[in-house]
């Protein structure tokens, strides 16, 4: 909406997170996978500043986005545990470079990814307080994008 700020909407339709782990059961020692299916919405606010010149094409993207990921589906070795864990609410943070000939944009560089709430929400054998089951993640992004303005 200015030169220096841009507005965006994303929207994941199927983002998955999976945890592989190792536990003791019943006397023996079994792996296990978490698998949680969301679909995200996202609203995020940039700041891009300009690097040297101002006639530079270069510019530092800073990124800020709040999300809301509502659970599409929980699956915990292969069993339905939807009722066990909950939609996500988090954030995403970006760092990166961007850069512009005419409207045609360019950008890359790194993000991290979190959530707020505990997505274990507890059952009849595990409370909610005993299992702290939240998200992190760190990626690389590359991107090309059009701008009207």
């Amino acid at each position: 909406f200015q030169p220096k700020w841009s507005l965006k909407l994303a929207l994941q339709p199927n983002r998955q997170m999976a945890l592989a782990y190792s536990t003791y059961r019943e006397g023996q020692y079994v792996q296990e996978q978490l698998s949680l299916n969301f679909h995200r919405l996202g609203l995020g606010l940039a700041h891009h500043l300009p690097l040297g010149r101002m006639t530079s094409p270069w510019s530092l993207n800073l990124g800020l986005e709040p999300y809301y990921a509502y659970l599409d589906q929980a699956l915990e070795n292969k069993l339905d545990r939807r009722e066990s864990y909950s939609s996500a609410y988090g954030l995403q943070l970006r760092l990166g470079q961007e850069w512009r000939r005419r409207n045609l944009i360019l950008s890359l560089g790194i993000e991290t990814d979190f959530n707020f709430n505990n997505l274990y929400r507890g059952d009849a054998r595990i409370p909610s307080d005993f299992d702290r089951t939240s998200y992190r993640s760190w990626s690389a992004y590359l991107g090309m994008r059009y701008s009207l303005f």
